[in-house]
């Protein structure tokens, strides 16, 4: 039935609406992941967990370079207005670059004067030397360089991931090798040589770490736009030759269309339609856009704009891409037809140039050569929300019968309708099939369609997960079933949307699914010899010979395990969804939830843990039963200072590699309980730098991340009322119960529960260590960059105090209590009426109050000390192992740095950073405990030792003192600390940014000095960092999260090695050798773990600073508060 046939009449198709909205949710999907199929608005930049070499970061706003700059005038309003637009509806961040209005004559580089080169031309020429020595001055690692006149496709930003894709055949090594290239003639061809060509689609070589596009250090110009080229030839003899052809490319016009302008027509002739070619770029002309590194930034800024000017600007860059004219020869690719062309818009010729004289001519309508779907001809359908974008190109009509059948146009421009667009772009295939499933189908919201679930067998996700997001792409996962008949396997895989796995994807996987298989049989989920249901017949392990061995049909009357398909592609949380295909039912506390699969890990979000409770009452375990619950999107954060949230909103999330048959509690998992951070007034458990499907998948555990009320909502109490405070708390504790109830339905182990948290989720881990009704609910504790102390200095506390050290409810309603009544205006003589009135407040209005509650306080219930007991073994005290640690600089991030201010002296700084007075920083600088050093940056150096400070009388002092104590009085079953030496991103309010960009860093150099920020670490816990800036990231996350997870199973870091030998993890067998293991505290010299690649073990940081700061490693132990 053609897409016509149901276009919708209203007085006739009542269940349109369903429909409908699939179409705007699919093409508002496509808008907010960037994907340039000319949908309007923002574009998302896929951030955890890549590296720069990851082909979706083409999806930015930047095209996968780090700025997009564009050259023109500042006289031409009509160009940047356009410029803008067309950046706008392409999801795209520009800057502009101001061309050139005069030149001084001894400016021009030798040669330039001599040589014919008009004012305008060498005018240009300047415009694009400024480019260049703006990327070179402000070390910018790539950029893309347009003038301001080009146009492009719509769907630009697919055509770049398939350009980039095309790029690095080009000038990527050959997987497994260092410099073997694909192309036979490559550095250059012999004599015999001729060109080779290749599909864009083959993935033969390895992946670049540094950009999109290929390794930053293997090529220095792409030449995207331009006015024509031509293919290598032989006869150059300086440059390979092979070609990556993008066969089928329906983005490129039919033959008749493709204006070659001032290049060959050798892709005309030898080419079928609709294809595109990338080569080395040879005599290219026309500058029009252009991708360059920053290598070739200075190459071509040395050759065009200091060696020698002997023509136009762009034959200068052809010069240095041909490698001709005296000049060393650059590694420039181009691409015919290009992907950026010379716009020309309707109205007078004069304005196509600032350099030429074109005026004369009047054009009725725009055009812009070789581009089907302008963005620029596409303005009014944009503006107007439409897809029926004008193709500038249509293909022309079938002959034969299909062409009497095929309506006509006599206008030069076709607006494609939805069927067309069908035919043209396979994503929006998908949309359509979509929308006719969602018409003919009941809302998805509705459960009540066969789906798959655990009632017949367990389910486990099988995927070598390295960690590396930028390398899921060359992974595939399988499920694994329990055994069954083999008449009954392919069935048991269809009923998952899946097919018996062949022998072909595990081969060519092979090392994966060996490690796979080998840790089924280590963890005794099956012998060593056990064989496993495949659609080619049986594979097995064979482990004496380090190898899969395939054998044939499997015997009828046997009953074996099922190796199936997992064809959901999406791996990360950002891109991961519920389809009909991934979707999954179970049952569990009495309900049957929906959730559903990726490629990593079983997904269930949103799941109700607590009756919605009033304002200022406990919260109790959900008791709903006999329901069917959709457990496929977050639930709402709780409401958050800036007044989103919702009070309704008391839910946790599930990742797990593993469901168990349904009743069953065999092979249960660890489980890692997440209580987020945010201070007590913001946080969500569903943030994608907690999500816990890496965790899950690396290391075979459960992960749970909940959310807890926040701020007034959670933390308010009033003396003598029964307002106790503290819900927030309790909010985390009716999660763990829930947890405990129902986990083992999810494949956790409720005996076998750890709790984690940063920043004031490490204080609620420091809070629930000491909570009665928390305690014995939970069998270890990690606690990241917990605060307290602060008191000292002349200060009798500070933020960071009551993280560790609980106040009495008199001073929790002394700091927020009719500071609160008297902002919302509830004046009432009595407390009672006063909190009857506060009930009443739109939570919006309460949450944004300046004045807020989110202190923990002595209740009596859930906290009745006032603080954790380290300096006895006592049963107010979790006996459990725990972790503490902190970032190398969490003060960084709570002290102040002076931007504004004049610093005239160390002492100014640290007075102004710390907030404290003369005598006391200069006592600082007078003990010698605090060094100055000079980089000649007074204010950055006076910062760094008030952060020094801050450091330790806000974070490391206090932990040290707890884990120390704690462990020699035996208050904790164990303990381990750390600190973190390498980190990315954080809590970073004085904006001091990463470690420094240097060659090779594009995203900055961790084995330089910067700041260890607060929240910094989280990654390394989970297995998720947003990008990757070497090597060592990659392994310490690796290694990190092999300790936190053995940690998770056994309270003691270090995992087994014939654990990491069955599943494959050299990196991390390395990185233990090389690190040593990670050893509790067992005196006052430690040790404690340095975290790093490779981290090492030494004493307790800073013992004679915390002493002067009146926090001595023995505080605790001396009876301290």
């Amino acid at each position: 039935m053609g897409v016509e046939q149901w276009t919708p009449r209203w007085s006739q198709h009542r269940r349109v609406w369903p429909l409908l909205a699939c179409l705007v949710f699919v093409l508002l999907t496509l808008r907010s992941l960037g994907g340039g199929f000319g949908v309007t608005g923002d574009s998302y930049a896929p951030q955890l967990p890549s590296s720069d070499g990851n082909i979706d970061y083409i999806a930015n706003r930047t095209l996968g370079f780090q700025k997009i700059f564009v050259i023109g005038l500042t006289s031409r309003s009509d160009r940047r207005d356009s410029m803008a637009l067309a950046a706008a509806f392409t999801g795209l961040d520009i800057e502009y670059i101001d061309g050139a209005t005069s030149i001084d004559d001894k400016a021009i580089p030798p040669e330039g004067l001599q040589n014919n080169v008009n004012r305008g031309s060498l005018l240009g020429w300047r415009a694009h030397m400024n480019v260049l020595r703006t990327i070179v001055e402000r070390n910018i690692t790539s950029a893309l360089v347009m003038e301001d006149d080009v146009d492009w496709d719509i769907r630009i930003k697919s055509q770049m991931a398939t350009f980039a894709n095309a790029s690095r055949l080009i000038v990527q090594p050959v997987k497994g090798t260092l410099d073997r290239h694909l192309d036979p003639t490559y550095p250059v061809p012999m004599e015999n040589h001729t060109f080779q060509d290749f599909h864009v689609d083959d993935d033969l070589t390895s992946p670049p770490t540094t950009s999109p596009y290929g390794d930053l250090d293997r090529w220095d110009l792409l030449w995207l736009g331009h006015c024509g080229t031509r293919f290598p030839w032989p006869s150059d003899g300086n440059a390979p030759l092979g070609r990556v052809v993008i066969a089928n490319d329906t983005t490129v016009p039919e033959k008749q269309h493709v204006n070659q302008e001032l290049g060959s027509s050798e892709l005309i002739l030898e080419y079928p339609e609709h294809t595109r070619v990338v080569t080395r770029a040879r005599v290219n002309s026309c500058t029009l856009a252009y991708g360059i590194t920053q290598a070739g930034a200075r190459r071509f800024l040395y050759e065009l704009g200091i060696h020698k000017l002997t023509n136009t600007c762009d034959m200068m860059f052809r010069f240095v891409c041909d490698g001709v004219d005296g000049r060393q020869l650059a590694t420039c690719l181009t691409v015919q037809p290009q992907l950026f062309q010379h716009h020309r818009p309707a109205g007078s010729t004069a304005g196509y140039s600032d350099i030429n004289d074109h005026s004369g001519e009047y054009h009725d309508k725009g055009s812009t050569a070789n581009v089907r779907w302008s963005v620029r001809l596409n303005f009014p359908v944009l503006l107007n929300g439409s897809t029926e974008y004008i193709d500038q190109f249509p293909d022309a009509p079938p002959v034969g019968r299909e062409a009497l059948e095929t309506p006509q146009t006599a206008s030069r421009y076709r607006k494609v309708s939805v069927t067309e667009f069908s035919m043209l772009s396979p994503v929006f295939l998908l949309v359509s099939q979509l929308a006719i499933s969602a018409y003919a189908a009941p809302p998805r919201s509705s459960i009540g369609r066969t789906r798959l679930t655990n009632k017949d067998s367990s389910l486990t996700i099988l995927y070598q997960n390295n960690l590396n997001g930028s390398d899921d792409a060359n992974h595939i996962s399988a499920i694994l079933l329990d055994a069954t008949s083999p008449r009954q396997a392919a069935a048991a895989c269809a009923s998952l949307s899946e097919t018996l796995l062949s022998k072909a994807a595990i081969q060519a996987h092979s090392d994966d699914f060996y490690n796979q298989l080998s840790y089924l049989a280590y963890n005794r989920r099956a012998n060593r010899r056990q064989q496993y249901q495949i659609s080619d017949g049986l594979v097995s392990l064979d482990s004496r010979k380090g190898r899969l061995d395939f054998q044939g049909a499997p015997r009828s009357y046997a009953s074996f395990p099922v190796l199936c398909t997992q064809s959901t592609s999406s791996s990360q949380p950002t891109n991961s969804s519920a389809t009909a295909a991934n979707e999954i039912t179970i049952a569990a506390a009495g309900n049957t939830y929906l959730g559903y699969r990726n490629k990593k890990s079983w997904r269930f979000s949103g799941l109700r843990y607590a009756n919605t409770p009033a304002r200022w009452q406990y919260s109790s375990v959900y008791s709903g039963v006999g329901q069917s619950l959709n457990a496929t999107a977050f639930g709402s954060q709780c409401v958050q200072v800036s007044g989103q949230g919702s009070e309704d909103c008391l839910f946790l999330n599930v990742q797990t590699p593993y469901i168990p048959k349904s009743g069953s509690k065999k092979n249960l998992k660890p489980v890692l309980f997440w209580i987020h951070g945010g201070g007590f007034n913001g946080g969500t458990g569903s943030d994608p730098g907690s999500d816990g499907g890496n965790l899950a998948s690396r290391e075979d555990v459960v992960v749970v991340t909940i959310n807890y009320r926040l701020a007034t909502l959670g933390f308010f109490n009033a003396p003598g009322t029964n307002i106790t405070g503290n819900y927030g708390i309790a909010d985390q504790i009716t999660a763990l119960q829930w947890t405990i109830n129902n986990i083992a339905s999810f494949g956790g182990d409720a005996n076998q529960i750890v709790i984690a948290g940063s920043s004031a989720g490490g204080g609620s881990v420091r809070v629930l260590l000491g909570s009665p009704p928390a305690i014995g609910k939970f069998q270890g504790g990690i606690a990241q960059s917990n605060l307290g102390g602060g008191v000292g200095l002349g200060q009798t506390g500070n933020y960071a105090t009551a993280y560790s050290s609980y106040i009495t409810p008199q001073q929790g309603y002394a700091l927020a209590g009719q500071q609160i009544f008297t902002a919302v205006g509830c004046n009432q003589t009595s407390v009672t009426a006063q909190i009857a009135c506060l009930a009443q407040v739109n939570y919006t209005r309460i949450a944004t109050l300046p004045t807020r509650a989110e202190k923990v306080v002595q209740d009596g219930k859930i906290v009745n000390t006032e603080q954790l007991i380290v300096n006895t073994k006592n049963a107010s005290t979790a006996h459990v192992p725990v972790i503490f640690g902190i970032n190398a600089n969490d003060g960084s991030s709570f002290s102040t740095y002076p931007k504004k201010a004049n610093v005239t002296s160390e002492l100014q700084g640290i007075e102004l950073s710390l907030g404290i007075t003369e005598p006391y920083a200069q006592g600082i600088i007078d003990s010698g405990l605090f060094p100055y050093y000079d980089s000649g940056n007074l204010t950055l150096d006076s910062f760094n030792v008030s952060q020094r400070v801050a450091t330790d009388n806000q974070f490391r002092c206090v932990d040290e003192a707890t884990v120390y104590a704690g462990a020699t009085t035996g208050a904790f079953q164990k303990a381990y600390y750390y600190e973190s030496d390498r980190t990315l991103g954080g809590y970073d309010p004085n904006g001091l940014g990463g470690p420094p960009v240097t060659p090779g860093y594009p995203r900055g150099n961790p084995n330089l000095p910067y700041f260890r920020v607060h929240g910094a670490d989280q990654g390394w816990l989970f297995g998720n960092l947003p990008y990757l800036r070497d090597g060592p990231d990659l392994y310490s996350l690796q290694l990190e999260s092999n300790w936190y997870a053995g940690f998770m199973k056994r309270g003691d870091p270090n995992q087994p090695l014939a654990y990491l030998e069955a599943r494959g993890y050299t990196r991390t067998i390395e990185g233990v050798q090389l690190s040593g293991s990670w050893d509790p505290i067992v005196d006052a010299n430690g040790p404690i773990k340095h975290l790093d690649w490779p981290s090492y073990s030494a004493g307790f940081v800073d013992v004679p600073q915390c002493a002067y700061l009146n926090y001595s490693l023995s505080y605790y132990l001396e009876g301290g508060i």
